[in-house]
């Protein structure tokens, strides 16, 4: 394959850029926010612009366009318009703003080259299980127009009309598609940096600010960017194991939205929430309801990026939740008398709903995991959710910064100084009343990933269940905390100083040099493991052979016409190199019965009309088979039997070969 320019690789970034940043900033533009909140917001709000656009296009039967959502947006900005605030929306921003932009700048691009460096090309894409539906989801909005996320599931779930699944990161990489004419697996590499650039580090940097001494804001900021790309948990594992894209894109969204929570709380409960730094102006009461439509907005657009990766925001706010509850007891418990009873009687509801919620967790548990006739210990025993070492291990591996970014034991190597400074940063905030919460969830992150990596018990698989027991989602959660708690450490070293802001500027700068150093070569070649495009076909999906071949393919085979062939073989990606359909365009999925009946009785194709039937109804008239399967082939048994049989068969007729992989013309329906 050949290399892509620079011109087609910057012309994505921007459009990557721009489509996670724009639409949210024209929507929010008459808002009451300062530039950092506003940045920071801007990509959860165009999420979920992009979402609600994909759904509404779907039930008006509309082609998606990504003009549409920049309509969209104005809408709702003229809608908004007469609420604003009567002062300049724009402002020249100050000579100081010019070093958090540049650390922003400087954190994006190592990240970039730490994740891509060993990739030979940036069309390259992840060869793993997930993302062949990934790519073929981003080709059907592409190819139908579809992004409704009520349908996207569809395309596997092909026995429904209704089937639901987030395509958020899906519609935003086929607007880069759209706009540059770019292949998916640019669009994809792009939108991979674009998240990190405007959707992670602003947010990062907005919850960083909540934490830190309002006098060393600005040196907080440019700290809290450059170490927000020096973790390995985070962002780099998610995108080399996997590849778990959505979920990726979710996480980004975290910071904002613990901002958010932070925020309601010091606004709604000021008397028992933890204090905030980021009180430039008075909040007035508007801003609170102001406050609230913008978590209702975060989480609209992180539904639209995968709702089930919320558990884990909820996570992070159940800490938050419990000190705000503990002060509020301790302040009420302290003026005695009928706030003390109102409390005790608050406090005793409480217990009765805990206690009811956990009588309902555990019989959903029951229920989800089949217990009655199903031990716990039969579920949740993918290579994802196996133990590979010890819960110790876990929980020194969250010590010393070692991350895990490969499946089994495939391992970043400790950053030592960077957890020096993590750590330094637990014990600042252990000091700091306001900030203990921070410290709880920390470590619960750190216990539940240190059990999810290092043990197969019924327990452990309860309580990490809702995330699949998958260590890498769990461990992601990390760097969430590990960025403000090691600019906590960064500012209070430099504060002993005589030049505070540029010692802490120059501590940050090494310790996040460390960190890309340290990652460099680990996640590099990782990823060039995991973006690998031999000349021989091994183990992974396509091959460059393969690939030359199915693009002569669209030459023979009419395009109104799906391509039949065991998606184990590469088959399933003809939609992104022969501009045809696949008839499984994933590894698994719930097939209706035209297509159960073509995986299973193809070989009968001469003696059982039905399939006839069936390739008829589907339009199927051509076979595209490979030699090799991805990753040894279907581990839970061979579902597309059928077809591998037909071929060794030599049912059909041979139209196209290169040795390798073969177009087969089926004569026997004509």
């Amino acid at each position: 394959m050949d290399n892509v320019s620079w011109w087609a690789v910057a012309s994505a970034l921007a459009a990557g850029c721009l489509g996670l940043s724009v639409p949210g900033l024209l929507a929010t533009l008459p808002l009451r926010l300062r530039p950092l909140p506003r940045l920071a917001l801007a990509a959860p709000a165009s999420l979920a612009l992009i979402g609600c656009v994909g759904v509404i296009d779907g039930l008006l039967h509309l082609r998606f366009h990504w003009s549409h959502v920049l309509i969209a947006a104005a809408v709702i900005a003229a809608v908004l318009w007469p609420i604003r605030e009567k002062r300049p929306l724009w402002s020249c921003p100050r000579l100081s703003a010019l070093l958090p932009v540049t650390a922003s700048a400087v954190s994006s691009v190592a990240f970039a080259l730490v994740l891509l460096h060993q990739v030979p090309s940036f069309d390259l894409f992840s060869q793993s299980y997930d993302n062949l539906f990934h790519l073929n989801a981003t080709q059907s909005i592409l190819e139908t127009g579809n992004a409704s996320s009520l349908q996207l599931r569809t395309l596997i779930n092909t026995d429904r009309t209704l089937s639901t699944y987030p395509a958020g990161w899906h519609t935003a990489a086929a607007m880069i598609c759209q706009i540059t004419g770019v292949s998916i697996g640019v669009a994809f590499n792009a939108l991979a940096i674009a998240v990190v650039s405007v959707a992670w580090l602003p947010g990062i940097a907005w919850l960083t600010s909540l934490v830190v001494p309002q006098r060393q804001r600005t040196a907080g900021l440019c700290a809290s960017l450059l170490l927000g790309t020096a973790f390995g948990f985070f962002p780099y594992a998610l995108l080399i194991w996997g590849v778990l894209y959505p979920t990726f894109l979710a996480y980004a969204l975290f910071p904002s939205g613990l901002a958010l929570a932070m925020l309601l709380a010091h606004v709604w409960l000021p008397r028992w929430a933890p204090a905030v730094s980021d009180q430039v102006r008075p909040w007035a009461w508007n801003d609170r309801w102001m406050l609230l439509g913008l978590a209702a907005v975060w989480w609209l657009g992180a539904f639209f990026t995968h709702p089930r990766s919320l558990v884990s925001m909820v996570l992070l706010i159940v800490p938050l939740v419990l000190w705000i509850c503990a002060r509020a007891i301790a302040v009420a418990w302290k003026a005695g008398g009928a706030r003390r009873r109102r409390m005790l009687w608050w406090l005793g509801g409480a217990f009765a709903f805990v206690s009811v919620a956990a009588v309902a967790a555990i019989l959903v548990v029951f229920r989800v995991f089949h217990v009655a006739s199903r031990p716990v210990g039969d579920h949740l025993n993918g290579p994802q959710a196996q133990a590979v070492q010890t819960v110790w291990d876990g929980l020194w591996q969250v010590l010393t910064q070692n991350a895990l970014v490969g499946l089994g034991l495939d391992m970043t190597g400790s950053l030592i100084i960077l957890a020096v400074v993590v750590l330094t940063g637990l014990v600042i905030a252990l000091r700091r009343a306001d900030l203990r919460w921070m410290v709880v969830a920390y470590a619960l992150i750190a216990v539940l990933f240190a059990l999810a990596a290092g043990s197969n018990s019924d327990m452990t698989k309860i309580l990490t269940g809702l995330w699949y027991k998958d260590r890498y989602r769990l461990s992601a959660l990390l760097p969430l905390l590990g960025v403000p708690l090691a600019t906590l450490a960064v500012l209070r070293i430099a504060a002993l100083t005589r030049w505070p802001r540029v010692v802490a500027l120059g501590s940050a700068t090494i310790v996040a040099a460390s960190g890309w150093a340290g990652l460099w070569a680990p996640v590099g070649a990782a990823a060039a493991h995991e973006y690998r495009l031999e000349n021989v076909k091994t183990t992974d999906f396509v091959d460059s052979r393969q690939i030359a071949f199915m693009q002569q393919v669209a030459d023979v085979v009419p395009a109104d016409q799906l391509l039949l062939g065991d998606p184990w073989d590469g088959s399933g990606l003809s939609w992104l190199y022969a501009d045809r359909r696949p008839v499984f365009p994933h590894l698994n999925g719930q097939w209706d019965p035209d297509r159960l009946l073509i995986a299973q009785h193809l070989d009968q194709i001469e003696s059982d009309p039905a399939v006839c039937t069936a390739l008829r109804h589907l339009n199927v008239h051509y076979l595209l088979v490979s030699t090799g399967e991805f990753d040894g082939g279907d581990p839970s048994g061979n579902k597309f039997a059928a077809i591998d049989a037909a071929v060794s068969q030599g049912l059909f007729t041979p139209v196209l070969s290169d040795g390798e992989s073969a177009l087969l013309r089926i004569d026997q329906c004509s």
